[in-house]
């Protein structure tokens, strides 16, 4: 041979000892090479079981069945060939069904949750309950069934549905129609559905943790009702009066219709001005019950005493302040340097009054109010007073006790 055959002959071994391992172990498994794991099981009914059927685990191929025989205590004795490295836990079972549409029987092995797995020549559960039922059996449970129906009665049937189907091709055509945009609706609306769901289930929490509210609302309603259960004679008389009151309301307003629309329309023009003094209301509808009681304790008998006190002269004002607009309720700065100087008649508070913080006192004063409006006007003719003369006469005891 020539030097050429030789090389030639050397790389047909070494491709032929490299492929045709190859090509054992993707047709026969790990197993052709030794290195396989034996586990046995028993099974009252092989269900149609022969060497070679595949094994899987989770559905992944991890073997074959290696043999069937006949267990002389009753049964088969089943071996199955495990791929080298697989583990299955030793409480794993077993269920015999079919892999595809045409029937071919496979072994899957169902996971346990032990820690310990199975080794060479260990045993697996093949459990009989949890077997499903061969399609022999199926087929026979099938044939029973059909032979149970009448076929009297089912061409009964199917000439009730003709009849009760008869001309409602376009009614059910136009129900698919309407289902369809309804899906197609729900579809497009999913985020606001979803958004609806949460709400109402947080809604659903909150309500749960408010089991006591709800209850209490529930006795409140109960107690409504029991005293409009009580006040049942004045309701009817109510319902009874109520159409004639309000005949009788609708033809004042057809006679008062000019002076309703001007009431109407001057209470639109003030409504603005009491919404832009909201704090000012609320403050009125606090002090207003203080304010009537102590305006009843000036009636004395028949009459009210009241006393007016008058002031007049200059005020004391900062022509250089910014008006706050109306309902502005934000905080402002104290006017720390801002001050009304004294002067005679002239009895307004300014700022030199106001409180100030960190104790500033009277100091720095740089911006000085100015007094505005007229002098003070003179009393040609002044009456003191009882209260006057009484304290006149107590000045002047006080003066003698002194010159003594």
């Amino acid at each position: 041979m020539t030097r050429s055959a030789w090389v030639q002959a050397l790389m047909f071994l070494v491709v032929t000892a490299l492929v045709i391992p190859f090509g054992i172990d993707y047709v026969v498994g790990p197993q052709a090479f030794g290195g396989r794991v034996t586990v046995h099981t028993h099974m009252v009914d092989a269900r149609g079981l022969a060497p070679g059927v595949s094994v899987t685990y989770l559905g992944v191929p991890v073997g074959r069945v290696g043999s069937v025989d006949l267990d002389p205590g009753g049964g088969a004795q089943i071996a199955l060939h495990l791929d080298q490295g697989t583990e299955v836990p030793v409480d794993s079972r077993i269920r015999v069904g079919t892999s595809g549409a045409i029937g071919i029987q496979a072994v899957d092995i169902l996971p346990g949750v032990s820690g310990e797995v199975l080794t060479d020549g260990g045993r697996i559960a093949a459990p009989e309950s949890a077997q499903p039922a061969s399609l022999a059996e199926v087929m026979s449970s099938a044939a029973d069934l059909v032979e149970t129906v009448d076929p009297d009665q089912v061409q009964t049937l199917a000439a009730e549905g003709a009849a009760a189907f008869a001309g409602t091709g376009p009614a059910l055509a136009g129900l698919i129609d309407d289902g369809a945009e309804i899906a197609a609706l729900l579809r497009d609306r999913s985020p606001e559905l979803a958004e609806i769901g949460e709400q109402l289930t947080a809604a659903t929490v909150r309500a749960s943790g408010r089991s006591d509210d709800f209850v209490a609302g529930t006795e409140a309603l109960r107690d409504v009702l029991g005293d409009l259960q009580d006040s049942s004679a004045s309701l009817t008389a109510l319902i009874d009066r109520g159409p004639v009151a309000a005949d009788r309301v609708s033809d004042w307003l057809g006679d008062h219709e000019d002076s309703v629309a001007g009431l109407i329309t001057t209470v639109g023009s003030a409504m603005p001005v009491l919404g832009d003094r909201e704090p000012a209301l609320e403050s009125l509808l606090v002090d207003l019950p203080f304010a009537m009681g102590r305006l009843s304790s000036i009636v004395d008998g028949d009459r009210a005493d009241f006393a007016l006190v008058g002031t007049q002269g200059p005020v004391c004002a900062y022509p250089g302040t910014v008006r706050r607009a109306v309902g502005d309720m934000e905080p402002r700065p104290a006017p720390l340097y801002d001050y009304c100087p004294p002067a005679p008649n002239r009895a307004t508070r300014g700022a030199v009054n106001a409180p100030r913080p960190d104790r500033l006192g009277m100091s720095d004063y740089r911006d000085p109010g100015v007094g505005l409006g007229p002098a003070m006007a003179r009393d040609p003719l002044l009456l003191p007073t009882g209260i006057e003369l009484l304290d006149s006469w107590h000045r002047m005891l006080a003066e003698m006790e002194t010159g003594r």
